[in-house]
């Protein structure tokens, strides 16, 4: 079957609902006796341990969501303890009666084999009807009622204990809401029922089964059960007081096997609490018993206790170079030559110090993170200022970016450039545009972003602009409402003041130069890209031609004399010139383009002076 069948009720999963506890639900609103002839209908397997694979295939052919039937169904890798398929209560669940008064459903928390509580009414759960003394099946025809017809609501059921019932809303993934020995910012662990087990193991009452590989064997009684977990149970309703006081007996009676390293001396436990079980939420036991170990016993720090000694000495508000290079995401490499350079401040331990001895200070630490997070390379100013990479070295060359001394700086660092200065100068520079709405059609203004060598072959002409900018000059007359600066608008009259010098000075287009010199328009253009020539784009004109202003033309000529002007009034070709100056070993310059070559005036006047001596 690959399709949903039409079936003749619509029946839903419910969020906390047992997988068997639907699937009989299921099969009694369409007629069938239980989920097993449910089961056996769709041709799927019918034993209680669900495959992955077959929930896929029960929810299409059952038309639920796969998503709802997930939540519900067990798993190796579960998202909340009560899921755990290895953790199944097999022979039958242990039920609330106050639960099915409230609604008759059966839970997923009561197929647990951990599970001892009801977290909501703070009940033992009961595994055994009282009238058959039968264990209370799965399978049952209505869930508020045993096998053998007997009301399961009205039969009576003792308080359990408060860290019973604290395990039972963490088994459900939930918080119980009152201070726990967990760090609970990331919710509850999903392998919490692991976790207490294999604590469980190494209490004091356990000292046959620490011997033992594997996970403690659980009875099959409920309250057997929570005898068992009672001791770790306790530690979690009374905190971080019952914690130490648990872990400074197993420090005194470490295991003796034949295990070596850190395990024979501080016992097996290290190995669960170290290596085992990583989560955040164990970090509190972890640094207990780290502090303990580390003021008890002689800690050598060596590869296999480092994260030993990271947690004792983060206790102690020092850490090490490891550690500290994991917060500050450096490599310790980088830190061990700032301590070297006398650019980190640190405490060695030991006659004869080696890196594995330097601590830092947690004070230190916080100063390290501080540089690092005022300093950003040039990507993330480049970022920062919205701006373009061409536009960005200008800022850099006029002075715009604010960077410290890399040699007077500790190695924490990925860029030199002053986050705050730059931070300062953007909100100044915003600020200071002019007041009320701004529309950049309304007035000749070109945006910050475009302001690059396009405009002008005069780099410093476009520079002495930036510092302008940066000055306080020339401000902006408005802003796109883009971050940054690159959105700011500056007013077309101060941009040609700065690049052109004056408006008043007539200019000439490229046509004209090449009329006036005698050279070709392409020798013009080559003069103007290598920058022999200043020019400037009009980007109000169509084409956005170059404009040479008159008295840069002037300039030109009075530094340059094209060959083509020498050859117009001398009768000869541009070739004659050039042989006729190779041969007195006057130097000419081609450009780019290939043609317009050019002498220099200096070069022809020392000619002639060498001649007369």
């Amino acid at each position: 079957m690959s399709t949903a069948l039409n079936w003749p009720q619509k029946v839903f999963p419910l969020p906390d609902e047992s997988l068997p506890g639907f699937l009989n639900r299921f099969a009694r609103e369409n007629g069938m006796a239980s989920r097993r002839q449910l089961l056996s209908s769709l041709d799927l397997p019918a034993a209680l341990h669900v495959r992955t694979s077959d929930v896929e295939k029960l929810a299409l052919l059952l038309a639920v969501d796969l998503d709802a039937l997930m939540a519900i169904s067990w798993s190796d890798q579960p998202k909340k303890a009560a899921q755990r398929r290895s953790m199944i209560r097999a022979k039958g669940e242990a039920v609330c009666p106050e639960c099915l008064k409230d609604a008759p459903y059966s839970r997923q928390l009561w197929s647990h084999r951990m599970a001892t509580c009801c977290p909501d009414h703070g009940l033992r759960l009961i595994d055994r009807c009282d009238i058959c003394m039968s264990l209370i099946s799965h399978d049952r025809w209505h869930a508020q009622y045993c096998m053998c017809g007997a009301d399961l609501r009205l039969q009576v059921s003792n308080k359990a204990s408060d860290g019973e019932r604290i395990f039972s809303s963490l088994l459900t993934g939930q918080s119980p809401g009152i201070d726990l020995p967990l760090d609970m910012d990331h919710g509850a662990p999903a392998d919490i029922d692991l976790f207490v087990l294999g604590l469980a193991k190494h209490a004091a009452h356990n000292k046959e089964a620490r011997g033992r590989t594997g996970l403690l064997a659980l009875p099959n009684r409920v309250s057997e059960t929570g005898d068992l977990l009672s001791p770790i149970l306790i530690m979690l309703s009374q905190g971080h007081s019952a914690i130490e006081a648990y872990m400074s007996a197993l420090l005194s009676d470490p295991a003796d096997g034949s295990s070596s390293g850190p395990a024979k001396r501080f016992g097996r436990w290290y190995r669960l609490l170290f290596r085992t079980f990583k989560a955040p939420a164990y970090e509190p036991w972890r640094t207990c018993a780290a502090h303990l170990i580390a003021a008890n016993a002689e800690v050598l720090l060596n590869a296999r206790t480092r994260s030993l000694q990271a947690a004792a000495s983060a206790s102690r508000g020092w850490f090490s170079v490891a550690e500290a290079a994991r917060m500050l995401k450096v490599s310790a490499e980088r830190l061990h030559a700032g301590i070297d350079q006398g650019l980190i401040s640190v405490q060695e331990q030991g006659a004869n110090s080696t890196y594995r001895q330097r601590f830092l200070s947690r004070e230190e630490v916080e100063r390290l993170q501080q540089i690092r997070d005022l300093h950003i390379e040039d990507t993330a100013a480049k970022q920062l200022l919205n701006v373009p990479k061409s536009v960005f070295r200008l800022m850099g060359e006029a002075g715009w970016l604010v960077r410290s001394e890399p040699d007077q700086l500790p190695p924490v660092f990925s860029g030199t450039i002053q986050r705050v200065a730059l931070e300062s100068l953007i909100a100044r520079l915003q600020q200071s545009c002019t007041p009320g709405p701004f529309d950049p059609e309304d007035s000749p203004c070109v945006p910050l972003r475009d302001l690059t060598l396009r405009r002008t072959v005069e780099r410093q002409r476009l520079l002495a602009l930036y510092r302008a900018i940066l000055d306080g000059t020339v401000k902006p007359v408005g802003h796109d409402g883009s971050h940054g600066v690159g959105g700011l608008f500056l007013s077309q009259s101060d941009i040609d003041k700065h690049i052109n010098r004056s408006t008043d000075v007539p200019v000439l287009n490229v046509e004209q130069v090449s009329s006036l010199t005698g050279s070709h328009v392409d020798a013009v253009k080559g003069w103007i890209k290598d920058g022999l020539l200043p020019a400037t784009k009009a980007l109000d004109l169509h084409g956005s031609p170059w404009q040479v202003h008159i008295t840069d033309l002037v300039s030109f000529l009075m530094r340059y004399t094209p060959l083509a002007t020498l050859a117009a009034d001398s009768g000869w070709t541009s070739r004659g010139i050039s042989a006729a100056l190779s041969k007195a070993n006057i130097p000419t310059h081609r450009p780019s383009s290939g043609r317009g070559d050019l002498v220099r005036q200096t070069a022809l006047i020392r000619a002639v002076l060498s001649q007369r001596d």
